[in-house]
């Protein structure tokens, strides 16, 4: 990445597991000064301000385990939400992922007034909210 050396990444994670592999991911890059990890529940707890909330092929499972979720997804403080969404299953096929989560999206996110961006990418599907 190439942000300042002032910039802060904050990254969360639920599996501790996958915290731990972070944290030695960024020590190995030389970035434990500049990356915080730890972990963190989007259902249950609450973060600092963000410039971008990413939330990768999270939003399908929060479905799952909370009917609110969307609205605890629009209560983040950040100016601007990245939510992604497969497109392929594991075996690259496309199976209408991209029209399914895309019509997914649109349901869910009906009420939103403010600026939402699209963009494809060969596995992915994202979607920009700018808050």
């Amino acid at each position: 990445m190439s942000l300042p050396k002032t910039a802060k990444y904050q990254a969360y994670d639920i599996d501790v597991e996958e915290v731990g592999f972070l944290m030695e991911v960024m020590s190995m890059l030389g970035l434990q000064n500049q990356v915080s990890v730890d972990t963190g529940d989007i259902l249950s707890d609450s973060f600092e301000y963000a410039d971008v909330v990413f939330l990768f092929k999270l939003l399908p499972c929060l479905e799952h385990q909370a009917k609110n979720y969307i609205e605890i997804v629009l209560k983040q403080m950040c100016k601007f939400l990245v939510i992604s969404y497969p497109i392929r299953s594991l075996s690259g096929k496309s199976r209408g992922m991209k029209d399914f989560y895309t019509r997914e999206f649109r349901r869910q996110f009906a009420e939103y007034k403010g600026n939402i961006k699209q963009l494809l990418f060969p596995t992915e599907a994202v979607f920009i909210i700018e808050k």
